[in-house]
């Protein structure tokens, strides 16, 4: 963990480490469930595949995403930074978009208003999605980084550390996802999603631990 508070450039503190350890011995734990009933006869307890829209696995991931808006909020408001109120409706709108499958949607409207064909074995759909994915992340990266820069240095430093997390949790949402499109096996694409989920859960669970140790500090 201090490598890791190191890389991220934040002080280590004892109730985020606290709360890390918690969330990462349940993203663990779910992962591990999650791969044990595909092998066994609990096949069917469905509920416990982090795959499984409305799963628990998803309710979780969930939670965290409604912390990170509540924190961003309160020291947001507290401290009347709008940078970090800017991070909150960022969030908000991650846990909408999850929950409500908003890109999925619009995905499918991108795809027929550029009239997108079939590319390297992906369904227009999903290409649409990622362009609709690009031009959100441009506006709402490009709006809180002006934020930030008018903040001043340490609210850049903590806004450029959120953007690569951020882009650690797209590898995995984007890039793993468009892999799993790739493949046809059952088996295949049952791993690659386990990969795409269980990546997700770690790094959303590593932004919540950032976040609350960087907002402790009060730097932003």
């Amino acid at each position: 963990m201090n490598k890791l508070a190191k890389l991220l450039g934040v002080s280590r503190r004892p109730v985020a480490d606290q709360i890390l350890v918690l969330l990462l011995c349940a993203d663990v734990l779910l992962i591990i469930i999650h791969l044990l009933r595909w092998e066994t006869i609990y096949y069917q307890a469905n509920h416990f595949a982090i795959t499984r829209e409305g799963g628990i696995g998803e309710l979780f991931q969930y939670l965290k995403e409604f912390w990170l808006i509540v924190l961003f909020m309160y020291f947001g408001i507290k401290r009347a930074n709008a940078m970090l109120v800017m991070w909150s409706l960022i969030f908000f709108y991650f846990l909408a978009d999850d929950s409500l499958k908003w890109h999925e949607e619009m995905g499918l409207v991108v795809a027929n208003m550029l009239q997108l064909p079939w590319m390297f074995g992906l369904h227009p759909e999903f290409q649409g999605q990622v362009v609709y994915a690009f031009v959100l992340a441009f506006v709402f990266f490009g709006v809180t980084g002006l934020l930030a820069f008018m903040r001043g240095r340490d609210a850049i430093y903590f806004s450029v550390r959120m953007f690569v997390l951020l882009g650690l949790l797209a590898l995995f949402a984007v890039i793993i996802d468009w892999i799993y499109h790739l493949f046809d096996d059952k088996w295949v694409r049952h791993y690659i999603a386990s990969v795409e989920e269980g990546g997700e859960m770690i790094v959303l669970s590593i932004i919540v631990w950032f976040v609350l140790s960087s907002l402790q500090e009060g730097k932003q």
